[in-house]
């Protein structure tokens, strides 16, 4: 008996579904995440007394092409790379602020270390940050180039500024990019060590400053 036209097409669409399920393969996403890494708690602090100085830290100000969650990589003066399958965990203003304060915390005498938002009479000092470069380059090295400040309580007026700039060879980013990133925040941590001293300094300036209480 001759196959009829709709017994043909049902065994056609049956045989289509059976392939294709056959065929099926698992799809995987290709982009990986990252997130840059604090000194760890045993990292020796400066000298004083604990819990005796409070520090704030504002908001880091970073360029707005370093916004984007995929990670930059330079190509010569002009041109950028946005990396699509390699990202930020977090946006990178708010990452580089977590890990410097987790520093300062670990560097200096203190158990009281604020991000973003205080009351003039919380803290003592006021650190601000002004990033100009945070990346990596395509002959393997990593930037980092910062404007940063030590303010009084209310910022009226400026204790201590400075620049840091550092370009330090390292794996380059598309062969190890783990490598990589924790080559940045190698550099946040020598960043640290130089505001923590610098914080330090002033705190003992300050102190020594006051006038003594009359007898």
């Amino acid at each position: 008996m001759p196959t009829t036209f709709p017994t043909f097409a049902a065994l056609a669409l049956s045989s289509f579904v059976l392939t294709g399920c056959l065929n099926l393969k698992r799809v995987t996403d290709p982009t990986r995440f990252y997130v840059l890494s604090a000194l760890s708690a045993g990292t020796p602090a400066t000298a004083g007394s604990p819990g005796d100085l409070a520090v704030g830290l504002g908001q880091v100000n970073i360029p707005a092409y370093l916004l984007d969650r995929r990670i930059v990589v330079r190509h010569g003066t002009n041109e950028i790379d946005y990396s699509e399958y390699h990202r930020w965990a977090e946006r990178l203003d708010k990452g580089l602020q977590r890990v410097l304060g987790a520093n300062l915390s670990a560097l200096l005498p203190t158990d009281r270390m604020v991000l973003s938002a205080w009351q003039r009479g919380e803290v003592r000092a006021e650190v601000y940050l002004a990033v100009e470069r945070f990346e990596f380059d395509d002959r393997g090295r990593i930037i980092l180039d910062v404007h940063w400040r030590i303010t009084s309580p209310g910022g009226e007026k400026t204790r201590y500024a400075d620049h840091y700039h550092i370009t330090r060879q390292g794996p380059a980013f598309r062969v190890d990019p783990v490598g990589a990133v924790g080559m940045l925040s190698q550099a946040l941590a020598d960043l640290s060590r130089q505001i923590a001293a610098a914080v330090q300094s002033v705190s003992t300036r300050q102190r020594e400053s006051k006038p003594a209480p009359s007898p």
